[in-house]
């Protein structure tokens, strides 16, 4: 599968993002998008595919987001455009959709078709276990059960 990530090597959301690509096996190619941004065209198609506008691909964290927070879709992507730093991250795109990873968890809507399922066989490699854990369990009181669970489940399959 291939993917693009527009990447911000300096936001930790963005690097658990690649990361996360990387563990699922993905061919990425990384675009920093601070250093080369994208079109206005180009960003109206991704958000487009996202199904989501302008206003919520902005990066609302940054003192130039103020200014525009309240302005049309153009006024926001002419800000877009000025300062691609009120782009936010991390943005991922795949043959199966656009998706911004905030939460990070939203990028395995885009990933693959299907979980693996459980009963896998047990050589099988689980590529994204690592990411999968760190993300769904990060904050929940259930954490430490949840995770024997699955290292039950996943008991005797090879982790890469």
């Amino acid at each position: 599968m291939k993917a693009t990530i527009y990447h911000n090597p300096r936001c930790s959301k963005s690097r658990e993002a690649l990361a996360l690509l990387q563990d699922a096996g993905a061919d990425v190619t990384i675009v920093e998008y601070l250093k080369t941004p994208p079109s206005r065209a180009e960003l109206v198609r991704l958000y487009d595919r996202a199904g989501m506008t302008p206003r919520q691909g902005l990066r609302m964290a940054e003192d130039g987001a103020k200014a525009v927070k309240h302005g049309d879709a153009e006024a926001i992507l002419d800000a877009m455009m000025i300062d691609p730093l009120l782009i936010e991250r991390p943005l991922v795109e795949t043959d199966k959709g656009v998706r911004l990873g905030r939460p990070i968890a939203r990028l395995h809507e885009i990933l693959r078709s299907a979980p693996l399922p459980l009963d896998c066989a047990r050589t099988a490699k689980v590529p994204q276990f690592r990411a999968v854990k760190s993300t769904i369990f990060r904050g929940c009181p259930r954490a430490p059960r949840l995770a024997r669970l699955v290292q039950g489940a996943l008991q005797g399959v090879q982790l890469v």
